[in-house]
């Protein structure tokens, strides 16, 4: 008897932490930006498949501006647009792709810069508790990322975007919840990725 209430009682906590696993919603959500196209479960290799953007001008120097993130992600995740923010900067650099990348904040830009900012939409990361406890039960992290790249000497939106992308919960299971903490990080390799492409040299 003693047995079955503890299972009962560990099945509930495990339940409790996975209902607190991070942020409100277990299931993404694609949020409606009527107008502008996604990428849903990208990846580094699927953006890197897009075509080049026409007519928007060549751009050599990119600067990171503002990504927006609703107050309840700040009070869940109070790292991750900073996480997010330092490795996009971090990839573009390492790319070697623009001439120059900067932080959005450190002053005005030349006519031949693009500024990428925009807002995350939806987010989730199981923590790492849940994910001990409750294993691919604790459900997949994802992001979703609304891009918005502007002429910096302008401020005339030359392109949105749109990109989503999440782990594999019994993949999050086995790495001890490694790839659920580096959803942020990921993101901004995935959006590096799709800005080299689609910012090509036509």
């Amino acid at each position: 008897m003693m047995g079955k209430l503890m299972q009962g009682l560990l099945l509930f906590l495990v339940v409790g932490m996975i209902g607190c696993a991070g942020g409100s919603s277990q299931t993404a959500q694609k949020a409606s930006m009527p107008g502008v196209s996604r990428i849903d479960n990208a990846t580094v290799e699927v953006v890197s498949k897009e075509q080049p953007l026409v007519g928007i001008g060549q751009y050599k120097n990119i600067t990171v501006g503002n990504f927006e993130i609703p107050a309840e992600y700040q009070q869940d995740y109070p790292e991750a647009i900073r996480q997010f923010r330092v490795a996009l900067i971090s990839d573009l650099n390492g790319k070697n792709f623009f001439g120059k990348v900067t932080d959005g904040a450190e002053g005005k830009a030349s006519k031949t810069t693009v500024q990428v900012s925009g807002k995350v939409l939806s987010m989730r990361i199981a923590s790492t508790s849940a994910r001990f406890w409750g294993g691919a039960m604790a459900g997949s992290s994802y992001i979703e990322v609304y891009l918005k790249l502007t002429d910096a000497s302008t401020g005339k939106t030359v392109h949105e975007k749109v990109i989503a992308t999440s782990n594999n919960a019994f993949g999050a299971s086995w790495n001890m919840g490694s790839s659920d903490q580096s959803i942020p990080t990921d993101m901004a390799k995935i959006i590096s990725e799709y800005l080299s492409a689609v910012l090509a040299v036509r």
